[in-house]
């Protein structure tokens, strides 16, 4: 907008018209009133200019049809935000067409052939009062008295495809119909679509897209009557609110937002879409969309299958303790029939439940008000049909003074999720083993993200300690190994970035990497594990726990941990994996000076002779530059400064990519030099005074 800024309102107003239709567009204030309509050619412009009103044709459209919409006035991508006629557009001579307030208090559209198309059908008669019409600066346009400015009718209680800032989708009335937003019937079509997002009509704390009277997409159930989410150092919040008779949804930004324009619509292949305006890029930007996936659709994944999205690409998965129905059918990709119990389960006194977190809980739930956790789980558990149960409480009492939420399920558990953010723990009844339960711990919650983060049934576990002494060393060709380093660097970042609390493993080593049947790495062992807060970043303790050898200078001397702790550990496993050798494994005489792995690590380095650390029994047959590569990134997460050290995203990255250029390392200290005798074992459990005392 600067090159127009020395020229008047109305050429601003001109040149953009021009990018949005050939119709010679002129500005008109931002009112009708009785006597003079707005014909095409006019617009009306809201007083901060942000939007326009008018009579367009949709860009690109192989039908000469034209409607009355509004869009915003500013930008140069025509985005229609409201349609008044969208299931009768002006067909005949667009010339004589024009929108009216008339006599009794309505605002009616009439084509050329005196025919109305479109009226706001107030049901008020104010015959003897004046009324005008209004777009005001939020996109509303309104029918109001200019007696005392009451609104008789509003766009915003009419919406169809689009959600602003300030609208408000009805979820239940007692008289009113429920609300919803309607797609359009094409790109470039307006007419109403085949999709539709709203509230369900037998509960107010999920939404639905429709395709027809089919569930498309549901939304995860409301664990708070206030949700926000951070987006482009702003935050988009939605909220249920209770006014008089009527519970509805409203969608906006808090006061002073870095987002200036920001809309919710459900498009024409029916995706709902949170899109922002990038106006350095002059392009609509995605902050949220759903569906992301086709797995991400109603029901994909059938009864007791969920949509794993922790995965690289979603897939459908079963829960814990449940296998396929159809196993030949999973296999090929078909997942309707969804998941059963691995065993028959009878229902007893005794049956306890075990939690599932990072959930979108299933549908068809039944919501029991005012009942306390204890209540909640009891009740599922007193009742032998009941097969699940969740429980939340919220953050205010705005709908029906109960900040509590218990949900349990009689049937089927349908339409699951498991999300690496957000979600919550959803209980499923499980028989008790042997006579004992064990309680669920928060650290026992988390391992379980973790767990189901991999979602991994050991057949068969081989310790990566095959990589001694003969012949199960050939099992571990270059791909394989490759493949065990990817994974475990999957698994820590799952563990530092995408869990819901940050964890510390401050154990990694050997052999806590358990190996499936497929050779699939999973990490074990959280016994020393440590949690931090959402502002947490790094923790210090006096008792040091570990494993000598795997531990970073800084945690083993001054009790300092942090993600580095971690990523140093697995530099030293990466260096194990890559050489088959252990971290104390003597190294060869000639490189007598070399006290360890890393040591001996970096004295070939400095040789230039690092191709001599790659385990002989993978040289043949395989291209060097990935294990190569791969000491390289070792030795970058053995550091000494921790600061030094890549995060894990940039391992992965640079584990992925082979463009990514690396720096080059530091020579390492070597903290604690100990000489291991040949064949000994430095799986060494020390405490700090043990630690010191060596």
């Amino acid at each position: 907008m600067a090159m127009y800024s020395s020229l008047p309102v109305y050429a601003i107003l001109l040149l953009l018209s021009w990018t949005f239709n050939s119709l010679p567009l002129c500005a008109s204030d931002n009112r009708i009133v009785a006597g003079k309509p707005l014909s095409p050619g006019n617009v009306l412009v809201s007083q901060d200019g942000v939007f326009a009103l008018g009579f367009f044709s949709p860009s690109n459209s192989t039908k000469n049809y034209h409607y009355v919409g509004i869009w915003y006035n500013r930008i140069p991508e025509r985005t229609v935000v409201w349609v008044s006629n969208r299931a009768a557009p002006i067909t005949t001579n667009l010339s004589s067409a024009n929108l009216v307030v008339t006599n009794n208090s309505d605002i009616v559209l009439s084509d050329s052939n005196g025919r109305v198309l479109w009226t706001t059908n107030n049901s008020v008669s104010m015959n003897s009062i004046s009324v005008e019409a209004v777009l005001d600066n939020t996109g509303n346009f309104i029918l109001r008295s200019l007696a005392d400015s009451a609104i008789l009718w509003q766009s915003f209680d009419h919406p169809t495809d689009t959600l602003l800032p300030g609208m408000n989708i009805r979820l239940s009335h007692n008289t009113l119909p429920l609300q919803h937003l309607v797609s359009w019937k094409a790109q470039h079509d307006p007419s109403p679509g085949e999709f539709s997002y709203g509230a369900d009509p037998s509960s107010l704390l999920q939404c639905f897209i429709w395709n027809g009277s089919r569930p498309h997409l549901r939304s995860p159930v409301w664990t708070n009557y206030l949700y926000m989410d951070k987006f482009n150092k702003s935050a988009i919040y939605m909220a249920l609110h209770h006014a008089g008779d009527e519970v509805y949804m409203s969608f906006g930004m808090p006061t002073g937002s870095f987002i200036l324009l920001v809309r919710m619509q459900i498009d024409y292949l029916g995706k709902v879409n949170i899109l922002s305006w990038d106006s350095n890029m002059s392009v609509w930007r995605a902050l949220y969309a759903e569906p992301q996936h086709e797995c991400n659709t109603y029901g994909y994944c059938g009864p007791y299958g969920y949509c794993d999205n922790t995965a690289t690409v979603p897939v459908c998965k079963c829960l814990d303790g449940f296998e396929p129905r159809d196993g030949k059918g999973w296999i090929a990709g078909s997942f309707s029939q969804g998941c059963r119990p691995k065993e028959v389960r009878r229902c007893t006194h005794g049956d306890d439940f075990l939690a599932f977190p990072g959930m979108k809980v299933p549908d068809k739930f039944l919501h029991l008000p005012s009942r306390s956790f204890d209540e909640c789980r009891e009740e599922c558990r007193s009742n032998c049909s009941c097969v699940a149960y969740a429980y939340s409480r919220m953050s205010n009492m705005d709908i029906d003074g109960d900040d509590t939420r218990c949900l349990v399920w009689m049937g089927d558990l349908i339409d699951m999720e498991n999300n690496t953010q957000g979600g919550e723990n959803l209980y499923v009844r499980t028989r008790i083993l042997q006579g004992d339960m064990k309680k669920i711990t928060t650290l026992e919650i988390v391992l379980s993200v973790v767990s189901s983060f991999l979602v991994l049934i050991c057949v068969g576990l081989i310790c990566i300690y095959a990589f001694r002494d003969g012949t199960r060393k050939l099992l571990l060709n270059w791909s394989t190994r490759f493949k065990i380093i990817r994974g475990v660097a999957r698994g820590l970042l799952y563990l530092h970035q995408d869990s819901r609390l940050m964890m510390i493993h401050r154990d990694l080593k050997a052999s806590n990497i358990l190996l499936d049947a497929e050779m699939s790495p999973k990490i074990s062992d959280f016994g020393t594990a440590r949690l931090f807060g959402v502002h947490e970043q790094e923790g210090h303790t006096n008792q040091v726990v570990g494993t000598f050898g795997y531990m970073s200078p800084e945690y083993a001397m001054e009790g300092i941990i942090s993600v580095k702790s971690d990523v140093y550990s697995f530099g030293v496993l990466l260096l194990e994996i890559v050489s088959g050798m252990k971290i104390g494994t003597t190294t060869p005489s000639a490189h007598a000076r070399a006290h360890n792995l890393i040591d001996y690590a970096w004295s070939l380095r400095k040789d230039g002779k690092m191709m001599d650390l790659v385990d002989s029994s993978i040289v043949e047959g395989c291209s060097l530059v990935e294990p190569l590569r791969c000491i390289h990134i070792g030795l970058l997460s053995v550091q000494d400064d921790p600061d030094a050290r890549p995060l894990m995203s940039s391992v992965i990255a640079s584990l992925d990519n082979k463009d990514i250029e690396l720096p080059q390392p530091k020579e390492p200290m070597c903290f604690a030099r100990r000489n291991y005798g040949a064949g000994e074992s430095q799986a060494d459990d020390l405490s700090l005074e043990n630690l010191k005392g060596r």
